[in-house]
């Protein structure tokens, strides 16, 4: 992100003395890896008002932003096992379904199948690459409680490499829960994000 768009506020590594990043100690609890990173100054999203459209089309902007900065990076661990990965497809299932009325579970059903048949194998065809994963409202910062001017990201520990548009659907799906009209807000990021990084 640094060396493709150094502006955007998110927190950097800092080398030690010796110019390392990562340090290794050891506790009763066993072998640790430490690292600093910087301070970003702001408010978490979630700890103000629900943004409007226009400041939503302001989060899918710096969104797809993070996401073209992040466009050719690679590491061997983007690869690993993250379960709310959506191209993982319905791992949670029985868990799903056992959480919800019967009335509903039966009508989940079909959209299930759906999901699994047709909408899984499409987002392995989409384009992909090293994706944040967790843009939600407590990992999403403001300049305050009333702003709603992204003022960073922080929290890149889910990061995978899967489909450009998951990455955008975790941050659909906290501020749809939010809106009073959740596919006008789902709309609004995405107009934004495609504006900066076309989907």
């Amino acid at each position: 992100i640094a060396s493709r768009d150094a502006d955007i506020p998110v927190p950097r590594q800092q080398r030690g003395r010796d110019g390392k990043v990562v340090y290794h100690t050891s506790s009763e609890k066993g072998e640790h890896a430490v690292r600093l990173l910087s301070w970003l100054p702001g408010v978490r999203y979630q700890d103000g008002p629900p943004p409007s459209l226009a400041g939503l089309e302001g989060v899918g902007a710096f969104l797809a932003r993070l996401n073209r900065a992040l466009a050719g990076f690679s590491h061997p661990a983007a690869g690993h096992f993250m379960p709310w990965d959506s191209t993982n497809g319905l791992i949670f299932r029985p868990q799903l379904l056992d959480l919800l009325p019967a009335e509903v579970g039966g009508l989940a059903g079909p959209i299930l199948q759906r999901l699994e048949t047709r909408t899984f194998p499409a987002l392995k065809r989409l384009t992909c690459q090293v994706i944040h994963l967790d843009g939600h409202g407590g990992n999403l910062l403001r300049d305050s409680a009333s702003s709603e001017h992204v003022a960073g990201v922080i929290d890149f520990g889910d990061m995978v490499y899967g489909p450009l548009i998951a990455d955008l659907a975790v941050t659909a799906a906290f501020f749809a829960e939010e809106a009073g009209a959740p596919a006008e807000a789902a709309a609004a990021l995405c107009r934004g994000f495609h504006r900066v990084n076309p989907l």
